[in-house]
């Protein structure tokens, strides 16, 4: 019989994992979400020809989905929230003395854990910021929670664990 490493490895569970984020000042805070969706990123390549008339794929550059967060609408006083805000007021009302608009970004870290809650598995989004908040709708007809979602873009995506 083969000793097999991966034996005693259990799959892990989409449901449970943690969302950190650190601001460019090196602030660190969490936020909470019931959903979390959009790490990835996708090459792109162009078929080259080479000497022997053969066509190569070659790499072109590299793109990243939005980074989804959905949750139950909180207070404006949490965190996550007052950052969302402050991210907006600083694009609309604050330009750096070039004239370029600001963003205050964050790098976003989620982590995937293990029934105990140590990480399993870590993505790092990196550079951060918000671009669309939404609110679902409010229907008198039916029970259930208000879901806020935000998209984030993000410059760079690494695997940790």
């Amino acid at each position: 019989m083969t000793d097999n490493a991966t034996s005693d490895w259990t799959p892990p569970v989409n449901f449970y994992f943690r969302v950190d984020f650190q601001n460019m000042n090196g602030q660190k805070f969490q936020a909470s979400f019931s959903e979390v969706d959009g790490m990835g990123w996708d090459l792109s390549t162009e078929s080259k020809p080479t000497d022997s008339n053969e066509k190569l794929q070659m790499p072109t550059g590299i793109t990243y989905p939005k980074l989804t967060l959905k949750r139950p609408l909180q207070p404006l006083s949490e965190a996550f929230s007052r950052w969302i805000n402050s991210c907006v007021t600083m694009m609309f009302l604050s330009e750096g003395a070039d004239g370029v608009k600001k963003r205050k970004a964050c790098d976003v870290v989620i982590k995937l854990l293990d029934y105990s809650g140590q990480p399993l598995a870590a993505w790092s989004c990196n550079h951060a910021y918000p671009v669309k908040y939404s609110v679902g709708g409010l229907n008198a007809e039916r029970s259930g929670l208000v879901i806020e979602t935000v998209e984030l873009v993000y410059n760079r995506l690494e695997r940790l664990r």
